[in-house]
């Protein structure tokens, strides 16, 4: 139902809401990826393929930007924004992981 398709398409945006995520970037696959892969968000289905693209001046509290992005690239652009890698995990409820990406590489978020 459309209603199931909502809540799916709210998965990313509520595992970055319950953290207190802000003035963040996110380095994501596509969020079709998740959809596909997940046997109860497969059966349910999607109509969006990927993150919202972000707004032309940059004035999102959360940017999505794509996962294979240069992190120290991304740092020396955007030193006001802390950067966050997120990825699936198929196994777990909610399926979706955030991890912060520190200069030295990537940390676990306490709770997710």
């Amino acid at each position: 139902s459309l209603h199931e398709q909502a809540r799916t398409q709210r998965l990313p945006f509520d595992a970055i809401a319950s953290l207190g995520i802000h003035r963040a970037m996110v380095m994501a696959p596509p969020f079709i990826t998740l959809v596909n892969r997940h046997p109860v968000l497969a059966q349910v289905g999607t109509w969006v393929f990927q993150y919202p693209p972000p707004d032309p001046f940059l004035r999102d509290d959360v940017i999505f930007v794509r996962p294979t992005a240069d992190p120290a690239a991304l740092r020396a652009l955007y030193p006001d924004r802390t950067l966050y890698a997120m990825t699936y995990d198929l196994s777990a409820d909610p399926p979706i992981r955030l991890e912060l990406v520190e200069p030295s590489g990537s940390h676990p978020l306490e709770g997710r």
